[in-house]
């Protein structure tokens, strides 16, 4: 895989990277089916290791005379951000990619990833043969900056998740609670594995997002500034996943904290880059100013960023043992078999995501409750503004107004909490979808009729307290007929609401 940072050395605990790899003991938390249980009970267990990851193979990435213009207007043309940049990443390293505030290192790195393609002259190399996008989408995968989880997920759930969608049908339920089991343990959220994603800390979440991804074990991960927003423990967990996974290439880049744990560096100045082969006084300098007091007293900082060889460098890291279930090892990116499309089936993808949507959505009880108690109120309102008006030949006019308020109310309250909660989800969407985790035909299903139950719901509450209140006709036809054109009206509402909040943002 392919990993970048951007200042400053690694940070090494003393003792060496087994005690990096020691198990913390956790509260009690135990994993329902899955055999983990947090508790520090006896001798100290020997660190469980990522042994049933599914076998990947090798991905060199080269990128050569890449140049990359944004467009300022048309009277002032374009910028260029990057000139000419050149470089290459072995699989097996952890590089950095470093450089000042606008030097143009998350430019290079999206591009790198195939996030942008416009305005872009130059050449990617995948193991020296033209990049194909789609397929490199397939087997990289992008963790941003601010991690963007669904808050009413447990981090069980959302893992189980993620392994049901990201391992094919070919992988047993067994081998995949096996998969989610060692991925946990390994970054230490065993203890947190019954609580929402919306209570975990900076650093829990972002421990939580590289699990995500590392259920597959993607050749290529691209990380932007893991360290930023996260607690400074991000940076013993990151070389515990590099040193387990079989080959891991990330690049990430280096926020607050400063600290390092690359073995290359590309340095980026002013849409150039330099292969740095001593990157170690050029780490140190920063460090000095990075490191902060916290970490200088738990961490000793040693200069172990070498050139590029070793258990990092570009000797690739040895094979891992995988379970014959997921054993994949005939695997290359050069004999043309891969298969470019999503992992799983699109009814498997969208009968998953339709239990993870309706979940999600009833837990938001904040959400649910207040449009149950909005039905509720504004049906007994206008109940009582038309109070027995539907046995009246001559209010005919009031019955029209009652109707017309109707569907109006019933418009709003279903377009409404779509157009402000969709937004919200839409980050989500966009991480997974682009990391090939489900497609968009499943998740717009999905996503539709999660809603109908509670579409449904609302407006019998709504039409009941209505219909009787105004001493409509007793027919069952009659409100059977209301109660249909009510929900159909809401679920229009709910459908522009869904186009309404995928155009906007909400700030």
């Amino acid at each position: 895989m392919v990993c970048c940072f951007d200042s400053s050395p690694n940070l090494v605990v003393p003792g060496g990277l087994g005690a990096l790899a020691k198990k913390v003991p956790n509260k009690s938390c135990t994993l329902p089916s899955m055999g983990l249980s947090s508790g520090a009970q006896g001798p100290t267990k020997k660190p469980i290791e990522l042994s049933h990851l599914p076998k990947r193979p090798p991905v060199d990435i080269q990128f050569d005379n890449m140049t990359y213009s944004v467009s300022e207007g048309r009277r002032r043309g374009y910028k260029t951000i990057l000139k000419g940049a050149s470089g290459r990443f072995r699989s097996g390293e952890l590089t950095a990619i470093m450089g000042p505030s606008g030097a143009g290192k998350s430019t290079l790195m999206n591009i790198l990833a195939g996030y942008r393609t416009s305005n872009l002259t130059g050449s990617v190399l995948i193991n020296n043969r033209e990049r194909k996008l789609r397929r490199f989408r397939k087997m990289s995968c992008y963790i941003m900056q601010d991690d963007q989880l669904l808050p009413h997920l447990t981090v069980l759930e959302a893992m189980t998740i993620s392994a049901n969608l990201k391992l094919g049908k070919e992988v047993n339920q067994g081998a995949k609670r096996i998969v989610v089991e060692e991925i946990m343990e390994t970054l230490s959220l065993v203890e947190c594995c019954d609580t929402r994603t919306s209570s975990l800390s900076g650093g829990q979440r972002k421990r939580l997002s590289i699990a995500l991804e590392l259920v597959n074990n993607p050749p290529v991960m691209f990380f932007d500034e893991p360290t930023r927003s996260a607690c400074t423990q991000i940076l013993v967990y990151i070389p515990r996943v590099v040193k387990e996974a079989t080959h891991f290439v990330m690049e990430v880049v280096c926020g607050e904290h400063g600290e390092c744990v690359s073995k290359l560096v590309t340095a980026v100045n002013n849409g150039k880059c330099n292969n740095l082969t001593q990157p170690q006084q050029v780490l140190l300098d920063s460090s000095t100013q990075c490191v902060s007091d916290e970490i200088a007293k738990n961490y000793q900082t040693n200069n172990i960023v070498g050139n590029g060889v070793g258990k990092h460098g570009p000797n690739p890291l040895p094979g891992l043992s995988v379970t014959s279930a997921l054993l994949d090892s005939d695997e290359s990116l050069n004999n043309g078999k891969h298969r470019t499309g999503f992992p799983t089936s699109g009814y498997r993808q969208f009968f998953i995501l339709l239990k993870r949507t309706f979940l999600s959505t009833f837990r938001d009880q904040t959400l649910t409750q207040m449009r149950m108690f909005s039905h509720v109120v504004v049906g007994c309102l206008i109940g009582m503004i038309y109070f027995g008006i539907g046995n009246e030949a001559s209010k005919v006019m009031s019955n029209s107004g009652c109707i017309f308020f109707t569907v109006l109310f019933l418009m709003f309250t279903a377009m409404m909490p779509t157009i402000l909660t969709f937004p919200m989800e839409m980050s989500v969407f966009v991480r997974e979808h682009l990391n090939y985790w489900y497609s968009l035909k499943s998740f717009y299903f999905a996503k539709t009729l999660a809603d109908i139950p509670f579409q449904i719901v609302f407006s019998i509450i709504y039409v009941a307290i209505v219909y009787f209140m105004t001493s409509q006709p007793l027919e069952v036809t009659r409100f059977l007929m209301l109660l249909t054109m009510c929900v159909m009206t809401s679920l229009v509402a709910q459908s522009l609401g869904l186009l309404i909040g995928a155009a906007m943002n909400v700030e």
